[in-house]
């Protein structure tokens, strides 16, 4: 009851949409987010004030979504139908946008790693909102439509996010194996750059561009050496979450 009382205030003479009031903030908040990612995109890395601003505006719009999840769980079928036609697909269109181009920039320097990792648990709650959106729906209704519709105006950006998982869940499986590990001659696990990219020349798994892309986004020491399993292991956790929660979402609109 409480759910259906934020969609419509029955008895009172005027009645607001909170689903519809939360959207509108929620687009809001994306374009301020977009005009952050613009603003530093040309720039190398974004400075302690622009970290600290990113993070709250991240840190607001976690919540947003959380608050999303929360309207529709049950599922509340009223809720989801006011979301689905709601300009919620505008706003998830945009974060995507952000979240691909943003994951490539910041995983390229380590000075941006938690700030990634803030990016990757807002990227989960979206994600764990549109499961949300799906459930108690029949296959072919409006709302899954309306979400493939979305998936296939935002393909390039997804194909993106989907590559970066790929790739650093592919990693951790590649530095373990027994031929990458013939590369690595330091008992402490360690890996020059050279030798890292012959390594993964030799495992045939990565075409040069996502060599050198993952070469930048590796941290090495004062020697140009490289903690294999540290990186292999850094973002493991949110590719295997994300990556898992997307193959749903994505077997559920087949």
């Amino acid at each position: 009851d409480f759910q259906n009382y934020l969609r419509t205030q029955t008895g009172n003479t005027t009645t607001i949409n909170i689903i519809i009031c939360t959207v509108d903030y929620l687009l809001r908040l994306q374009e301020s987010i977009s005009d952050f990612y613009w603003y530093y995109s040309g720039k190398d890395v974004i400075e302690e004030q622009g970290k600290r601003n990113f993070s709250k505006a991240m840190s607001v719009a976690k919540q947003v979504f959380n608050s999303l999840t929360e309207y529709i769980q049950g599922p509340c079928t009223g809720n989801q139908q006011s979301l689905a036609h709601s300009r919620l697909w505008d706003a998830v269109v945009g974060f995507l946008h952000v979240f691909a181009h943003m994951m490539m920039k910041l995983a390229q320097d380590s000075s941006q790693i938690e700030l990634l990792k803030e990016l990757l648990d807002l990227q989960k709650d979206m994600v764990v909102m549109l499961l949300s959106l799906l459930e108690g729906n029949v296959v072919n209704g409006t709302i899954a439509r309306q979400m493939v519709d979305m998936l296939v105006e935002s393909s390039s950006n997804v194909e993106m996010i989907l590559k970066f998982f790929d790739m650093f869940l592919k990693l951790k499986d590649i530095v373990g194996s027994e031929a990458f590990q013939d590369y690595v001659t330091d008992p402490r696990g360690l890996i020059s750059k050279k030798d890292f990219q012959k390594a993964m020349d030799s495992q045939k798994q990565f075409s040069g561009p996502e060599i050198q892309f993952l070469l930048s986004c590796s941290e090495a020491d004062e020697n140009e050496m490289i903690n294999c399993e540290e990186f292999a292991n850094r973002f493991q956790e949110p590719a295997r979450d994300i990556g898992f929660n997307v193959a749903v979402l994505l077997s559920n609109l087949s």
